[in-house]
């Protein structure tokens, strides 16, 4: 029942957004081996700035998803565009890169509200999680439905769920598993 309400509650919000042509705030949810987590932007030593997954909804980082189909990724004062590392694109493998400039485009949200990158030639809903050697696990896309995903990683459908802030612009802090 609570599944029922909540899909209905989303669907209701979404179309109402789509119908105004504006944008509402979501934050990102997949699930990993070790259960529920939801998106966080992070930054490592080398200043990238990946998408982490984090435990607790109360420490993820809003997002939205804009009328050019760019993620924007709100962190603190400051706006975010998801991106891909092109370093890893040869493999078919895309790591999570957020930058200030322009993001990637034509990102989509299904009627599930998951979301589905239709210019991947081979796996639109590509999307991986892999944890790394810094004991957080990351934001990935794989586009290849040949290969099963590289050891420690796995595919894991990313949604998109109305963002809730009661505590309005305070951040949480960085959270991990």
């Amino acid at each position: 029942m609570k599944t029922i309400y909540s899909f209905t509650r989303f669907s209701l919000l979404y179309f109402l957004c789509a119908a105004a042509e504006t944008s509402a705030t979501f934050i990102l949810q997949t699930w990993l081996d070790v259960g529920e987590a939801y998106g966080q932007l992070d930054m490592t030593p080398s200043g990238m700035r990946p998408v982490k997954w984090v435990p607790y909804m109360e420490y993820a980082t809003p997002v939205m998803l804009d009328n050019s189909t760019q993620l924007e990724i709100y962190d603190e004062n400051t706006t975010y565009f998801l991106n891909w590392d092109n370093n890893t694109a040869s493999t078919s493998v895309y790591f999570s890169d957020a930058s200030l400039g322009s993001g990637i485009t034509m990102l989509q949200m299904d009627a599930q509200g998951c979301l589905t990158w239709p210019p991947a030639t081979e796996k639109p809903d590509g999307w991986m999680w892999c944890y790394m050697l810094d004991y957080e696990y990351r934001m990935f896309f794989y586009n290849s439905s040949y290969l099963s995903p590289p050891q420690d990683c796995d595919f894991s459908l990313v949604c998109l769920i109305p963002y809730q802030n009661k505590k309005q612009g305070v951040f949480k802090g960085r959270q991990r598993f």
